[in-house]
């Protein structure tokens, strides 16, 4: 959902704009889940199929502007620009995502906030977040108050508040 919710804003955005025209573990061993409960503010999205930026293993950076391209088929694409910011809020038992998407193409800008809420648990390296819409399977380390939520299309890194 963290995933879909960022490339669901993306897309979304996109497509409006085209028709417009530490106190945590500092070790690589398993915390458990009181030692991940907390609010990390997103740092990166990496795109590793290209299915978000149509380039395999491209980075946007949270905070800052991220240009990318987009193919529109039929040799034409179309060129945006993105700010991103996220904050994923661990308890116990629940989590809280947000996340911010500000596109930008010939002067126009557009921003559009998407929030889940659920339940998360996690069994060895698999975290598990599961809110109404959806459930996402996600490997995850924390290593320096940084955790980092990855899947096969995705990988998403969060710095500890």
């Amino acid at each position: 959902m963290i995933r879909t919710s960022i490339a669901l804003l993306l897309l979304v955005l996109s497509v409006s704009l085209v028709a417009c025209d530490s106190g945590g573990s500092d070790s690589d061993d398993s915390p458990g889940v009181a030692q991940l409960v907390g609010s990390y503010d997103l740092v990166s999205l990496k795109d590793k199929t290209g299915d978000i930026t149509t380039q395999p293993d491209r980075t946007l950076f949270a905070g800052v502007p991220n240009p990318v391209t987009l193919d529109l088929g039929g040799g034409q694409t179309f060129s945006v620009t993105f700010i991103m910011n996220g904050r994923l809020t661990l308890s116990s038992t629940t989590f809280t995502s947000t996340f911010t998407i500000s596109t930008q193409v010939d002067g126009q800008s557009q921003t559009e906030t998407d929030s889940s809420t659920g339940t998360w648990s996690i069994d060895g390296q698999t975290m598990t977040l599961v809110d109404a819409s959806e459930t996402d399977i996600l490997t995850w380390s924390l290593v320096q108050g940084r955790l980092t939520l990855s899947d096969s299309e995705t990988e998403l890194v969060f710095q500890r508040r």
